[in-house]
């Protein structure tokens, strides 16, 4: 079977005109109340969810608070209504660590939440100049129209064990991947090692069983439309030497909705490092589609 699966529906382009006026509008609006000469505009929309995928600051003040996470937040909750996250909660988390260019830039990378559970690919960067000025904003923003429960309906053995079935089998898109990679799932019966079912996301460790390593399940969020689908995200590694692949299971129904293979994100360093890789949106935060099927990102009209 071919394990490459992604259920969205990349086909509806919502950055329609009216689109783009609305969040324009918006920025203009926050523009106003901004100290100074600071102003932002929507230079790009995402096609796939129809927000701001790049948004700019201008005239923004020299800052001497070195507090960028705290600053990248609160400038998030600011420009929330342009973004496209309007009537809607907030919730974003920094990454582990804060990114510095050799030359003194820095970068904030936010994960966004609902019920302090992540929402899968929804991520943005901060972007921070030497002087501590704000450049920009920039990656996917998922809006929450409804209300969803965070309570999943199926257990994380029933989710690794469809997951299971669903990534070990010969990869059709992968010829150059031996079969011997495949896992033998006779008799295999998914077992949690640690839980921690004192977090939002169920994160837990089951035991590796036909798999190379330890599984590694959390509950996550998958924009699916216009609705927030809330899902077991599952990594799974098959034979020594061969591809990881993660793979996120309805809750609910236990049908897969995902499944890529999975590249860790590189190493976060606190030392200085070349402004294009440090200011880069880390691979974890998938921004629309994975590698070459990613949806082009739109410029929003003046």
């Amino acid at each position: 079977m071919a394990r490459d699966l992604d259920t969205r529906d990349f086909t509806r382009n919502r950055a329609t005109p009216q689109r783009a006026t609305e969040l324009q509008t918006q920025a203009s609006m926050i523009s106003d109340r901004l100290p100074g000469g600071h102003r932002i505009a929507v230079e790009r929309l995402d096609p796939a969810t129809g927000n701001a995928a790049h948004i700019v600051s201008r005239g923004s003040p020299p800052s001497a608070d070195r507090d960028f996470v705290q600053r990248a937040l609160r400038h998030v909750r600011v420009i929330a209504p342009a973004m496209g996250l309007a009537n809607q909660a907030i919730d974003f988390v920094a990454g582990a660590a804060l990114q510095r260019t050799a030359s003194g830039a820095h970068a904030v990378h936010l994960q966004q939440r609902y019920k302090a559970v992540p929402v899968f690919q929804a991520t943005l960067t901060v972007r921070f100049a030497s002087d501590g000025r704000l450049q920009d904003t920039s990656g996917q923003a998922i809006s929450i129209a409804r209300d969803a429960s965070a309570v999943p309906r199926r257990s994380v053995e029933d989710a690794v064990r469809a997951a299971a079935r669903h990534a070990a089998g010969p990869d059709d898109d992968a010829p150059g991947i031996d079969a011997t990679a495949a896992a033998d799932l006779t008799g295999f019966e998914p077992r949690v090692r640690t839980a921690f079912a004192n977090v939002p996301d169920r994160a837990c460790v089951l035991d590796p069983g036909p798999f190379a390593t330890e599984i590694k399940a959390s509950l996550v969020w998958f924009a699916q439309s216009d609705a927030l689908v809330l899902g077991w995200h599952v990594v799974l590694a098959l034979a020594s030497g061969g591809p990881s692949y993660q793979v996120i299971i309805d809750a609910t129904t236990a049908r897969p909705l995902y499944c890529r293979r999975f590249v860790p994100p590189p190493s976060n360093s606190a030392g200085p490092r070349d402004d294009r890789d440090a200011l880069a949106i880390p691979s974890l935060a998938h921004a629309g589609r994975d590698g070459g099927d990613q949806p082009d990102r739109v410029r929003a009209p003046d």
